[in-house]
């Protein structure tokens, strides 16, 4: 089991495929209270449309602009929701791991790739098994979209992509496309 950040970056690499991290994307900042925010776009990932509890702690509803932290700075707050296709998590200086933290309990539980897993097992023979000519060409480009359809979280994901590529390599090594 890896480190908090390990894991974030992890779940962030899972999601990069060329295209999403483009437009979605971490994003993390300071906040003038002091304290953080943290922004997670969800958009095209199995989580979009899974609800997230919201979670407070601490009072972070207070108004924390007003002096009063500096006289109490060991108060701790953070308040973590849902809103669209994004999770956004504000917190206090010490909160920001224990933010993160509570993102990462929820993509744990609600990432769940066993259906996939069948499909994946399919498009892995598909790609091993298909030979390397002019009429699989057809069948090749089949199998790519088939391939890109696959939820970005399941772990096989990356490496079909890379068993693809290879064989479709092959095909531009004898000339074929």
């Amino acid at each position: 089991m890896g480190s908090t950040l390990s894991k974030l970056q992890a779940w962030f690499r899972l999601h990069c495929d060329g295209e999403w991290e483009h437009s979605e994307g971490i994003i993390i900042e300071t906040l003038d209270n002091p304290g953080w925010q943290i922004s997670i776009s969800l958009k095209g990932t199995l989580l979009e449309y899974i609800d997230f509890t919201e979670v407070k702690i601490g009072k972070p509803d207070k108004d924390c602009l007003q002096n009063d932290y500096w006289e109490k700075p060991s108060e701790r707050w953070m308040h973590c929701y849902k809103s669209e296709h994004l999770l956004i998590g504000q917190c206090s200086p010490e909160m920001l791991e224990t933010t993160v933290n509570a993102f990462l309990k929820w993509f744990d539980e609600n990432t769940d790739t066993f259906a996939w897993d069948n499909k994946v097992r399919l498009l892995i023979n598909k790609c091993n098994s298909m030979e390397i000519n002019q009429d699989n060409i057809p069948a090749f480009r089949e199998l790519y979209q088939d391939i890109l359809v696959l939820p970005n979280e399941h772990p096989k994901k990356m490496e079909l992509m890379q068993m693809f590529y290879r064989r479709w390599n092959e095909l531009r090594i004898k000339g074929i496309v």
